[in-house]
């Protein structure tokens, strides 16, 4: 092939992929200072990045009222009206209003919540809640009611001791239909928790922000690099005799 044929393919191909290397410069800069840049606590809201991530709860929203509040679960997260009480819930079994607080029955564990959102205390199998909770009321005199994978139990939470039993009379918490902006809200907060610049920056650098294709996107891209430097060596060396006495002259001439 004539030089000045790669020089024609070694021109063209340095434009082209000059725009590719600056993103791979650029976003590789960054992702290697994750933690100074915050970028794992910046969140992306752009609707269209959202929506191009698939950014929706796998699963309808569970909720139950306690007292003039809701306890709502979207996704893996848990809300008191619309603040987050828990991030990586399973499953939200229930929530009652006790006494001045809540108490809300999250996986095996019972969160006592203020009415603000704050958490007060969780109760776990550690602190004798009984395990495999199925679902969570009220019984007599007001006492938080679990029914638990080895029977019913019901306790005053000051005290921690659980007494099995049948109660009959006992009030469960039962899913309900919170307010429309109530989930409207939680459904744009869970959405603008979803998606962090560090994610999006990694996904941009390895191709995989344009799936599978992106990721044969950034290989060609590696093989249009090797394709520069051999043909850049190879112009090199066989460089015209004119531009070698060029060269010469200008040597001589410093």
């Amino acid at each position: 092939m004539k030089l000045s044929v790669w020089q024609r393919w070694h021109r063209v191909a340095g434009i082209v992929i000059a725009v590719f290397v600056l993103l791979l410069c650029v976003t590789g800069f960054m992702l290697n200072h994750t933690d100074a840049l915050a970028l794992r606590d910046r969140n992306l809201a752009s609707e269209w990045l959202l929506d191009w991530y698939g950014i929706e709860p796998r699963t309808a929203p569970v909720a139950f009222a306690a007292g003039s509040h809701w306890v709502t679960r979207i996704g893996e997260r848990v809300y008191l009206d619309r603040r987050e009480i828990a991030d990586s819930a399973m499953a939200l079994v229930g929530a009652v209003s006790y006494q001045d607080e809540i108490v809300a029955a999250v996986d095996s564990r019972l969160m006592i919540l203020a009415n603000t959102g704050e958490t007060i205390e969780i109760l776990d199998g550690a602190t004798g809640v009984p395990a495999g909770i199925r679902a969570i009321g009220t019984g007599p005199g007001g006492r938080i009611v679990i029914d638990a994978a080895h029977g019913k139990y019901s306790a005053e939470l000051d005290a921690s001791a659980w007494n099995e039993g049948k109660f009959a009379d006992a009030v469960w918490a039962a899913p309900g239909q919170p307010p429309e902006d109530l989930i409207a809200d939680l459904l744009e907060a869970y959405r603008g928790r979803g998606l962090s610049l560090e994610r999006v920056l990694f996904d941009l650098h390895s191709g995989r922000f344009f799936g599978s294709i992106g990721v044969w996107i950034v290989d060609l891209i590696g093989l249009v690099l090797i394709f520069l430097t051999a043909s850049g060596v190879w112009i090199w060396l066989r460089r015209p005799r004119e531009w070698i006495d060029e060269e010469e002259g200008d040597s001589e001439g410093n």
